[in-house]
């Protein structure tokens, strides 16, 4: 019988994230479709080396030696990709070069990937690009933002673990919104109202349904893969998504609870498959130890926020972005929409005085930064961010004071 979309749970993956293609991509943005389309048939006998979350899907299909029965796989995985059909050809020689098992495969030609997605009843879609991931999420479907990974990611011996964040992944925002507001204080009066209240499904929730249904047959002693909590709760919050994941019938396999610790010595020690986080901070953090996903808040929300700020506070995201640049310089535009959303997050309460002596001594240390400074440490491919985010939070500290 022919493999239909609901035989399967499907993954869907952009090209880019998948396949090293930096440089086809600057040459579509500088150049346009037909020097694109030139450059790939001048390098159609060329294979495109492997992508940060290529060892992720490999892994993912590894899965269905244990999960499939019969013909049709238990996961799928599609390549949904905005590139011009003619990478085709490049794509299909690297993926048997490399003994990929991927028979699926959608080439928009630059348009919105979105009915593809819906039409292929798509799990969770993992992309580089963070417009096509909040299109994604928009719709109701579980999506996220590839952002980084170890060099060889190691896995522990025995079951795979797919490991999540909590609020704002699994959960919706609801309480980072409380914390956000009321600080600590705000935060625990919210979760104490809320006691016995579950907490409402968040981007990821149907994702790790799906993930579930997979498993259902399973014992709990023996599942095929396990799934993870690793949230920056302290244990005192523990209550509401261990009761909500109860409620919704996922057996939570592993739980850890950081409080103010770095999520980095949790996953170094859990070594999971996938790591799923909304906070950019504990992305960079973990992508030495675990191939990581960023769920990015809502793009629209980001954009209303951002210029309902009055007065000169409005140029604040340019101010803080600017120096930015000047310090990540080519690396800047990777990370450009979750240092717009880390500035949200954390610089918006600095008073106006407050905020420009953080902005002018940040920038005197990124123009005293000399060019070649920024060296990656091995295994880390966000060192370079990981540099400025810390240097940036504790200027953040010492000027809220």
């Amino acid at each position: 019988m022919a493999w239909s979309p609901e035989d399967s749970l499907v993954i869907g993956i952009s090209s880019r994230a998948l396949f090293k293609l930096d440089e086809e991509d600057r040459i579509y943005r500088e150049q346009g479709t037909q020097a694109f389309i030139d450059y790939q048939g001048e390098h159609e006998d060329r294979l495109i080396e492997q992508g940060v979350a290529f060892p992720l899907v490999q892994a993912l299909l590894g899965l269905n030696d244990a999960l499939s029965s019969g013909e049709k796989p238990a996961i799928e995985v599609v390549i949904v990709s905005k590139n011009h059909p003619v990478c085709s050809i490049r794509i299909n020689k690297s993926l048997q070069h490399y003994g990929l098992r991927v028979r699926r495969a959608v080439f928009t030609g630059g348009t919105n990937p979105l009915p593809h997605l819906n039409a292929l009843k798509v799990g969770l879609f993992l992309s580089s690009e963070e417009a096509a991931v909040n299109d994604a999420l928009a719709a109701g479907l579980s999506a996220g933002l590839i952002h980084g990974g170890p060099e060889l990611a190691k896995q522990l011996d025995g079951t795979p673990i797919i490991a999540f964040d909590g609020d704002a992944v699994l959960f919706s925002d609801q309480s980072d919104k409380a914390y956000k507001a009321g600080k600590l204080p705000g935060f625990k009066a919210h979760e104490i109202e809320n006691a016995n209240v579950p907490m409402p499904p968040g981007p990821l929730h149907k994702f790790a349904m799906a993930l579930e249904h997979l498993r259902e047959s399973y014992p709990i002693e023996s599942p095929p893969f396990r799934i993870a909590l690793v949230t920056a709760r302290d244990i005192e919050f523990c209550d509401r998504p261990i009761r909500t994941l109860r409620e919704w019938g996922i057996r939570l396999d592993h739980a850890t609870f950081c409080a103010d610790m770095s999520k980095a010595v949790a996953l170094a020690a859990l070594k999971p498959l996938i790591f799923f986080d909304d906070n950019l901070r504990n992305c960079v953090d973990a992508c030495p130890w675990a191939p990581t996903v960023r769920i990015p808040a809502h793009e629209e929300k980001l954009v209303v926020t951002l210029s309902s700020v009055e007065g000169d506070g409005a140029k604040r995201p340019e101010r803080f972005l600017g120096v930015c640049k000047i310090f990540l310089r080519k690396s800047f535009s990777d990370h450009e929409p979750a240092l717009r959303s880390w500035q949200q997050d954390n610089l918006s309460e600095l008073s106006d005085a407050a905020f420009e002596k953080f902005a002018a001594e940040l920038e005197r240390s990124a123009k005293g930064t000399p060019a070649g400074r920024q060296r990656r440490a091995a295994g880390a491919k966000n060192e370079d961010l990981t540099k400025l985010l810390r240097f940036a939070e504790n200027l953040m500290r010492k000027y809220s004071a």
